[in-house]
């Protein structure tokens, strides 16, 4: 009995050596593709309700529904980079360009005030101001130079973004992990319980089904979230009377995937437009009510009902997880931070209730 206990116990660890090791050479030969394999992966996330839809309610072979999907998805992505791209980063470069002069026109009011007081803060010529007036000269500069920097930077060398054949193989590998994943993603999962060992197999689907849960309920939620805040914000701004109101509405929508920064980016850049226009009082009151109503619709209705209680991480902690991934991870801990850090939680929760069931804990 000891005899064969003993060999249980070595083909289970050398079976999970021998998967671990398979999923770490994996990562490795695909760390020069990351970014058009996690885009895949991403798009596939987003894509499985519409795929069953039509798998089950039109009764298309899995094969064409995928197809289907991603031509929509394609034509969608077409429209946004040639039509609303440029728009956004005209109207966001412009309003970049008005800031410092905004800025100055705040710094000397409040100069004029201190004045009145009888303090001399002098803040006309301060550091402060030099230092904020460069920081948005430099952020209106974009140019394409600009542009291939911050992509270099997020890819990891400037040669591979810039070289046409890198450019082409990552492009391609997207519709090909696309319809790769798509067609076959109940197969591998299928395949990853078929190599679990039999002890642990029940346990390890439930968590794999919980995982999957809160990686789709963020990526499906989060977008649809970022969408329905960009038009409440873009209406709200608009009805108020802030300058550049659609654009500073889709800009801090978009944001909004990053607790804090988001909302407070809107609010500052809206209270200074508006401040330098010489708004009246309703509209400083309409600001803060279009705040006050999109918070507590996200709050109440959209995370609700997009993203509901899947993540199980506060506003505060997501906000920690999502400083440590960008640091550690780069472009990826920053779009990705929030569901890495809520799956390893899941999983060390879950890991902790077989040990306490094993009475180890």
């Amino acid at each position: 009995m000891l005899t064969k206990l003993s060999t249980s116990n070595v083909l289970f660890l050398t079976l999970i050596g021998i998967e671990a090791s398979l999923i770490i050479l994996l990562s490795i030969s695909l760390q020069a593709y990351i970014y058009p394999t996690l885009f895949a992966i991403i798009l596939v996330y987003i894509s499985i309700p519409a795929i069953e839809l039509l798998e089950k309610k039109c009764q298309l072979p899995r094969v064409l529904a995928v197809g289907l999907i991603f031509f929509i998805q394609f034509f969608i992505i077409l429209v946004i980079l040639f039509k609303g791209l440029p728009f956004i980063i005209l109207e966001i470069t412009s309003l970049l360009k008005t800031l410092p002069g905004k800025i100055t026109y705040l710094m000397n009011n409040v100069n004029e005030l201190a004045g009145q007081l009888g303090l001399d803060l002098n803040l006309e010529n301060s550091l402060i101001e030099q230092k904020i007036s460069k920081l948005f000269t430099n952020l209106s500069a974009l140019d394409t130079n600009a542009i291939k920097k911050t992509f270099a930077i997020a890819q990891g060398t400037a040669n591979q973004l810039i070289s046409t054949i890198s450019w082409i193989v990552n492009l391609i590998l997207i519709p090909i992990l696309f319809f790769f994943i798509g067609i076959h993603y109940d197969g591998i999962l299928e395949a990853i319980e078929a190599y679990t060992p039999i002890k642990y197999r029940a346990h390890f689907s439930n968590l794999l089904q919980e995982i999957n849960l809160i990686i789709s309920s963020f990526l499906r939620g989060q977008l649809l979230l970022m969408l329905a805040l960009s038009i409440c914000y873009s209406i709200g701004f608009n009805i108020v009377g802030v300058p550049y109101a659609t654009a500073l509405g889709i800009l801090t929508g978009t944001l909004s995937f990053i607790p804090f920064l988001g909302t407070m980016t809107g609010m500052t850049i809206a209270l200074f437009s508006l401040y330098s226009i010489q708004s009246t009082l309703y509209s400083f009151a309409g600001l803060g009510a279009v705040y006050c109503i999109t918070g507590t619709l996200e709050s109440l209705v959209l995370i609700p009902y997009f993203i509901g209680n899947s993540l199980g991480m506060s506003t505060f902690t997501s906000l920690i997880v999502l400083i440590i991934a960008t640091k550690e991870l780069g472009g990826i801990g920053l779009l990705l931070g929030i569901p890495i850090g809520a799956v390893l939680k899941h999983m060390f929760l879950s890991f902790a209730a077989v040990c306490r069931n094993h009475k180890i804990i």
